[in-house]
């Protein structure tokens, strides 16, 4: 059950109990017409990004302190208008729904800030940092600057500047 958003998710995530069972599941849903291959590409940015927060991050059912408030999932920060506090518990397909939400955020101001071509891992890479430093942050960054004015070297080697979290190493 499930069909191709279930597909997906054990694809993206790697959490197929077992291979034989989700080889018999893609032939029930092709059998079935709930599923049509037409063509197999490789991860778009978006698609890294995903995976990349997702190691980096890891996850944490639990809330925990990061940065001036906290975070649960992986890596989502807590804010006002979210059903979460300090407290909180989520489990893994919860925490997964935020961080698709949240790098869709990041990959729109993404997608809105950068004036210049890039290639899937330039992308991902962008929406992980927008990720954890905030769309605000980009958009005044150095890094875009350089990155829209064509420096695309000098816009690399802007990452290591932004290694700090209140101040510390991290």
């Amino acid at each position: 059950a499930g069909g191709p958003a279930a597909l997906y998710y054990f694809i993206e995530r790697g959490t197929a109990p077992d291979v034989s069972d989700l080889w018999a599941t893609i032939q029930s849903w092709l059998t079935q017409g709930q599923l049509a291959v037409t063509a197999i590409t490789a991860p778009s940015g978006y698609s890294k990004a995903l995976s990349m927060v997702a190691g980096f991050e890891g996850f944490s059912a639990s809330a925990y302190p990061d940065a001036d408030g906290y975070s649960i999932g992986y890596g989502h920060f807590i804010t006002a208008s979210d059903p979460y506090d300090s407290s909180s518990v989520i489990d893994e397909s919860t925490a997964y729904a935020l961080l698709t939400t949240d790098c869709q955020s990041a990959a729109n101001c993404v997608a809105d800030a950068v004036t210049v071509p890039l290639t899937d891992n330039q992308t991902a890479a962008l929406i992980s940092f927008t990720y954890n430093v905030g769309c605000r942050a980009f958009q005044g960054s150095t890094l875009l600057s350089k990155l829209n004015s064509g420096d695309y070297a000098g816009a690399a080697a802007q990452f290591p500047v932004w290694n700090k979290s209140q101040g510390q190493v991290v």
